[in-house]
């Protein structure tokens, strides 16, 4: 266990390189056949989330919104913001963009720099940053 535990710490460098570059190559492979359409702000869903503060745990409400829109055929899907989707302020009837992949619509995401770019960057950042440290280059 406890050598489980080095190796990993040893090797975490790297796997945060590999994990960030991965990222990074997935969210441009998804642009390689996408759509842009427009999708509706139906309504706001409250989610309840757990989390830390000082040695107690807590419930935080946060809200999301529930976006849905329509393929090339006319058929309905539903957007689904993601973890980030808490920081949107859309309001409900508001048009919003969204991308999807015409040869499957269920993936689909908000078309905002924000949504689309904040992971895959932090994770490369993250990855770059931990190599530069581990190899001090």
């Amino acid at each position: 266990m406890e050598t489980l535990l080095v190796n990993i710490l040893m090797y975490f460098p790297d796997i945060m390189f590999v994990i960030g570059v991965g990222n990074f190559i997935k969210r441009i492979l998804f642009f390689k056949n996408t759509i842009t359409t427009f999708g509706d702000v139906t309504g706001i869903e409250e989610r309840k989330i757990r989390y830390v503060s000082g040695n107690s745990w807590g419930n935080r409400i946060v809200y999301h919104p529930i976006i849905y829109f329509h393929d090339k055929s006319g058929k309905r899907y539903r957007c689904i913001p993601g973890m980030l989707g808490r920081f949107m302020s859309y309001n409900t009837g508001e048009k919003v963009p969204v991308i999807y992949r015409e040869s499957d619509p269920i993936k689909s995401m908000v078309d905002s720099f924000f949504i689309v770019w904040t992971i895959p960057t932090l994770l490369l950042i993250v990855g770059v940053t931990a190599i530069f440290l581990k190899y001090n280059i």
